[in-house]
């Protein structure tokens, strides 16, 4: 049974699985992105992925990742769920 106190433990958690699924969805974007560049014979297909197509999504998805991370720390550490300071 969760009881009130193992709420920041499991909300930390949630926040930090979503962060990691955020992160690892990026990841798999930009690899994508990559290999589209290639196929369609970009000159710098670093470059393409970045700023490209793919790039908004990639970016968003990583911001979003490192958001949730960052807060799971925070509610690990002590600090309120709902604090949107």
């Amino acid at each position: 049974m969760i009881t009130k106190n193992d709420m920041p433990d499991l909300s930390a958690s949630q926040l930090f699985e979503t962060g990691r699924a955020h992160g690892l969805s990026a990841a798999l974007l930009y690899r994508a992105a990559l290999e589209d560049g290639i196929e369609r014979g970009a000159d710098d297909p670093e470059h393409f992925a970045f700023n490209g197509d793919y790039s908004l999504s990639i970016y968003h998805l990583a911001a979003l990742a490192f958001e949730l991370m960052l807060k799971g720390a925070f509610v690990a550490n002590g600090g309120d769920g709902d604090d949107r300071t």
